[in-house]
Parts: C-alpha cells; sequence; structure tokens
C-alpha cells in the first residue's frame, strides 16, 4: 500500500494518542496508547515496510507466524523429550525504555543509502529530514508506544540491531541451553540443573542485555522453575511428558480462561454491535481473538478442543462469517 505524502503529514499533524489502560491477569494494569486512525494507517504500512529486516529464527513474538505455541515447541528438542528446568527472563519496561535516541542511531546506521537502495542518491538534509520523519512516525514522547501496530516488530529489531538477541541467545546454545525470545520476554531450558546455575552465566546473560544501551532485565521477573514432577509452562503453553505419546502440549487453564473471555467479548461486540471491536473503545480486537482461535486449534485436533472453549469458538465462527457476508 502506498500512502500520498498529504495524508502522511495530515497523520503527522494529528498524531494523536488515547491511552487505553487493560487489566492484567496478574491485577497489575497496562498502559497502551493506541494512535489516532489515520496515524494508525501509516504505521501499518511502515510495519509492511520493516518486515524487509528479518529477526532471529527463535524469536517467536509479533512476526508473521509466530505464537506462544511455536515458542513452546522450540524447547521440545525431540518427541520425548520434556525441559525439566526453565528460566524466564523479563526485559523491564521493554517498550519505554526504547527512546528516539536509540532509534535514530539505528535508523540511520539501517537505512544508510549508500547499502539501502531505495535512499541511494538522496543528500545529507534529505536524508536526515527522513530519520526525522521516522521517529516522529514510530515514536511518542521521544519512545516506543506500547500500543502502536509497528511497536512490537519495532521492539523485535530493536532487539536484533544492538546484538541483544544474537548475545543472549547464541551464549545459551553455546553452554547447551534452548533459548528463545517472545516478544521482550526469555525463555532458557534444559534437561538438568547442571548444565547452567552460575553467577557468570547470569553476568554474561546481564552483559548482553545491556550492551543495547536502553534495555535491561527485570530481576524481579527472574524465574526459574523446576518441573520434575509437574508439566513446565512456557508462554502459557504446557509441555505434558507421556512415555507411550511422549511430549504433548496443552494450555492451561489460566491461558484458556483468558483467551476465551476475549473471543466471547468480541463475538458480543459483532453480534449485537454489527462492527469490529476497536481497541480503544472496547480493549480487545477482531484479529486478537482470531490468533486466540488459530492457537488453540494448533495445539489440540478439533476433537479434542476442551470444552470450555468449543462453543465460544463455534459462536466466534459464525459471528465471524455473519459479518463478513454483511460486510460483503
Amino acid at each position: 500500500m502506498r500512502l500520498q505524502s498529504d495524508f502522511i503529514f495530515d497523520a503527522l499533524k494529528n498524531r494523536n494518542y488515547q491511552q487505553i489502560l487493560i487489566p492484567k491477569r496478574s491485577g497489575d494494569v497496562r498502559k497502551l496508547h493506541a494512535p489516532g486512525e489515520e496515524l494508525k494507517l501509516v504505521q501499518e504500512v511502515i510495519l509492511q515496510f520493516l518486515y524487509r529486516w528479518k529477526v532471529d529464527a527463535r524469536q517467536f513474538g509479533f512476526v508473521l507466524g509466530g505464537s506462544p505455541i511455536r515458542n513452546a515447541k522450540y524447547h521440545i528438542r525431540n518427541e520425548f523429550y520434556v525441559p525439566h528446568w526453565v528460566l524466564k527472563l523479563d526485559l523491564e519496561n521493554a517498550f519505554p525504555s526504547v527512546t528516539s535516541t536509540v532509534l535514530r542511531k539505528e535508523y540511520t546506521r539501517v537505512f544508510n543509502p549508500e547499502t539501502f537502495k531505495e535512499l541511494s542518491g538522496i543528500d545529507e538534509k534529505q536524508f536526515t529530514a527522513f530519520i526525522q520523519l521516522m521517529l516522529d512516525l514510530t515514536t511518542y514522547r521521544e519512545r516506543l508506544p506500547q500500543g502502536s501496530p509497528c511497536s512490537p516488530y519495532l521492539l523485535n529489531l530493536v532487539l536484533v540491531w544492538t546484538g541483544v538477541t544474537k548475545g543472549v541467545l547464541e551464549y545459551c546454545e553455546k553452554k547447551g541451553l534452548r533459548a528463545s525470545l517472545y516478544g521482550d520476554d526469555f525463555t532458557i531450558s534444559a534437561k538438568t540443573s547442571n548444565m547452567w546455575f552460575s553467577k557468570t552465566f547470569f553476568r554474561k546473560i546481564n552483559s548482553a542485555v545491556s550492551r543495547s544501551g536502553c534495555l535491561r532485565l527485570n530481576h524481579d521477573k527472574t524465574h526459574l522453575i523446576c518441573s520434575r514432577n509437574s508439566a513446565p509452562i512456557i508462554t502459557g503453553v504446557k509441555i505434558t511428558e507421556s512415555h507411550d505419546n511422549g511430549a504433548k502440549l496443552t494450555l492451561t487453564q489460566s491461558t484458556l480462561n483468558h483467551w476465551r473471555g476475549v473471543i466471547h467479548r468480541v463475538t458480543e461486540i459483532l453480534y449485537w454491535n454489527n462492527r469490529l471491536p476497536r481497541l480503544e473503545q472496547d480493549g480487545v480486537t477482531f484479529n486478537q481473538a482470531l490468533g486466540y482461535v488459530n492457537w488453540i486449534e494448533d495445539v489440540y485436533r478439533e476433537s479434542e478442543v476442551p470444552l470450555s472453549v468449543r462453543k465460544p469458538i463455534k459462536s466466534f465462527k459464525v459471528q465471524s462469517s455473519r459479518f463478513d457476508r454483511r460486510r460483503g
């Protein structure tokens, strides 16, 4: 999709964001800043542009084809392997930690006219104006806003561009560990405990993250879990061990309950309001519910979908189909 320059500058002139408070399952509140309709459309086009730059294959959040299920599957090395030790690391305030200063440095390097052909031939003044335009369109109050369509993938790219992804994941691989990244959450797994746990290990991880110049680990959310007598849980997905059938994926009840609530809410809006839900108004989106439905069906065959979500999924599909026919 191409946008006229007048539309882009109108979006810049009316660059407004609405704060949305989303309750977390933990009881806390997540603050989102949703852009206005014009700016949102421009950011969706920027997202398609940013997809030209690939992230690491071990990053499973906010990427095309990525999901919590794929993230969990990555930690099953073979059909009979279940990781009994799981280390979970969280980046503290990841989105607002990515400042305009950090992005300006990375944009200037990545979009360099000498290597980025689309900008070849422009002079220094035009290049500076382009970088400033990208910053104005992708930041809010000098920071990466959580709520923009392009922010999650931009966070992924910043983790790659600044060397955090490579530094953490490759160090873990060298130690014989499986490591992946889902958004701002690292998951590191092992079969036994003697494969890690040293001051040097955690110092190396901290060092790799701090090299970004803007990100750091949230030590309050660092959790080491031993699940010798229970199923390990990775991004809401349980990995159960069966001596007959090997490793099997299921979803935790809390994950199913949360996803069912979103699916039900979206279905109600389609039925009663005859419109797509809006994040800033409803706290949910159609694509969010559709993603949850697809992920549930990815984990379970149709006959095995838990009863608690079977009916909500069926109703969602019926109302989605009716809405499409009315719109068509």
